[in-house]
């Protein structure tokens, strides 16, 4: 049976301006996770920092926001080389640790983690006792070089995931798939985001594959936080993990098809 309750939701994570061809846009995995939380009418308080001074992102009523105060707003160039995205990094704001997260957060129903460039302590994971603590793993595998680009990066997932109950990866963030076997023992649920395919769930140490839907890809930019979002909000609902992971799939499949969050609002406004 589904629970109809709206959960109590926190975000934590870069809130970032991103600029490619096509001019500059708000970004980062919550902003993306909002759009989606808007469209569902779901509420959330969100932990971010940014410079206040020449940074003021409209979100809407249903979003609250503690800022950590910061001198620089997190900054992305993206653009294409040979066919693959190359990320430039122009500034990173501050980084979030355990003092910035307020203590009325602390018993939130569902919390998303979802850094963008390893700006939040790996102890601020520790903060919470509920059974939802979702991590979105992409921006602890992320590091730049003295030029500001943007590479992956190997990290120990140990001290990340003792304290997560459910992992999300993409698979072209991930250089050697090996390690997949070792995280899976670490969580209740890892899911393993292949694009247009679908995605691979880990539960109880089997591996499950749910498919993808069919869809035109204009913009993929932002999928897999609209994916992990997702995911939670139908698992909270359901403590289903297949019709989650088929609900996320096919939003995250709306998504891609216009740009930015464009044809997901307007698909979604229209039918759900």
């Amino acid at each position: 049976m589904e629970t109809t309750r709206s959960p109590e939701i926190l975000l934590i994570g870069h809130m970032t301006l991103d600029e490619d061809s096509y001019g500059v846009h708000l970004g980062g995995s919550i902003f993306f996770a909002t759009q989606l939380l808007r469209i569902l009418k779901q509420r959330a308080y969100i932990v971010t920092s940014y410079d206040t001074k020449t940074f003021t992102p409209i979100l809407g009523d249903e979003f609250t926001m503690s800022v950590v105060k910061s001198n620089s707003t997190t900054t992305f160039v993206n653009y294409d080389s040979s066919g693959k995205r190359v990320q430039l990094i122009k500034s990173i704001a501050s980084r979030i640790t355990q003092k910035d997260i307020p203590a009325n957060t602390l018993n939130s129903d569902l919390v998303f983690i979802a850094p963008v460039i390893d700006e939040i302590d790996l102890n601020v994971m520790s903060l919470f006792k509920t059974n939802f603590v979702v991590a979105n793993l992409q921006g602890w595998l992320r590091e730049v070089d003295k030029g500001g680009f943007v590479h992956k990066k190997i990290i120990d997932f140990e001290h990340i995931l003792q304290d997560v109950d459910i992992a999300i990866i993409s698979h072209e963030d991930i250089n050697d798939l090996r390690v997949l076997e070792v995280w899976k023992d670490k969580v209740e649920v890892l899911i393993v985001t292949i694009g247009s395919g679908g995605c691979n769930l880990n539960v109880n140490g089997k591996w499950h594959h749910m498919p993808g839907i069919k869809a035109v890809e204009i913009d993929a930019v932002g999928a897999g936080d609209i994916f992990a979002t997702a995911y939670m909000v139908k698992y909270f609902q359901t403590y289903d993990f297949f019709q989650s992971a088929t609900f996320a799939n096919y939003i995250a499949g709306l998504s891609i098809e216009g740009r930015r969050t464009a044809r997901l609002m307007d698909t979604m406004l229209n039918n759900l």
